[in-house]
């Protein structure tokens, strides 16, 4: 009889620690979508548009590359500076802000009708593909 009061406490403690780890898990990935989902809204929207369509919303890209197999890879780069501004107080004088700068790059794949198949981005926020935003 202890033994098996022992094994039930013993599953009990199982079950309990699963579901505390299934729930952590569970909060982690919706931390990580609430992360990214301001690079992944707008780049999973426009999966299957034309690349006309892209460009007449975010532009001439920096620069496409044909693939053998017909479509074409574009990269659309963007950068900028933060940082530099400066104050005067009466302890330390003038001090300045560092300056950093930034850029974010998103690397467009399309296929050989023009419409977008995958995304990659490459940001201050870091490395993200479109099929990492799929799952």
């Amino acid at each position: 009889m202890k033994t098996c009061a022992g094994l039930l406490a013993c599953l009990f403690l199982l079950t309990g620690c699963q579901a505390f780890l299934e729930g952590y898990q569970r909060a982690e990935q919706e931390r990580i979508r609430a992360y990214w989902n301001p690079i992944d809204a707008p780049l999973n929207n426009a999966l299957g548009h034309q690349k006309d369509e892209i460009m007449r919303k975010i532009g001439v890209p920096s620069n496409c590359s044909p693939l053998r197999t017909g479509g074409e890879v574009c990269d659309w780069v963007r950068t900028g500076v933060v940082g530099g501004g400066g104050s005067t107080t009466y302890r330390y004088g003038y001090t300045q802000a560092p300056i950093q700068s930034w850029e974010e790059r998103g690397t467009f794949t399309f296929d050989t009708q023009g419409v977008l198949r995958e995304w990659v981005y490459s940001g201050p926020k870091g490395h993200r593909t479109s099929r990492e935003a799929a799952n």
